[in-house]
Formats: structure tokens, sequence, C-alpha cells
């Protein structure tokens, strides 16, 4: 009896185990497709205007938040002009 009650436990670990994979799955590709709808949406206002205008808002706060912050616009500063040289070189 103990042998059998062993043999129904197994199945259900198993199912355990599936479902917390799959359930870390959803979770990064649930966080892929809202990264990828705010993209798209970035990219074309039609999609979504109030949402766009929102982003656009919010990219202006952190570009005064950025211009304000010494540390952060040296930064910036380095990465634009690495860009500059990366894009030249090809």
């Amino acid at each position: 009896m103990n042998h059998r009650a062993a043999q129904l436990v197994v199945p259900e670990e198993r199912t355990n185990a599936r479902s917390n994979k799959l359930r870390g799955w959803t979770r990064m590709l649930s966080f892929v497709l809202v990264g990828l709808s705010l993209t798209a949406i970035w990219q074309e206002k039609r999609l979504a205007p109030p949402v766009h205008d929102g982003m656009q808002r919010v990219a202006g706060m952190a570009m005064d938040y950025i211009n304000q912050n010494e540390a952060l616009s040296n930064a910036l500063v380095e990465l634009q002009d690495g860009y500059a040289k990366l894009v030249d070189g090809s």
C-alpha cells in the first residue's frame, strides 16, 4: 500500500514542476510582450495616442533629470560618443 501511494505522488510532483517552469516562461514572455507593445506604440502614435503622449511626457522628464545630474549627463555624452564611433566605423 505504501509503495502505491509513493507512485501516486511522483506524477503530481512532475506536474507541479512543469507548472512552475511554464509559469516562469509566462511571466518572462508577458514582460517581453509589454516591452514590444510599448516599443510599437513609441514608434507609431496611432496605435495608442494617450499612451504615446504619456511616454513622450515621461521621456521629457527623464531627460530633464539626466541633464540636472552631472554623472548621468556625462554618462549620456559618453554613450552618444560611443554610438557615433560605432556608426562611423561601420
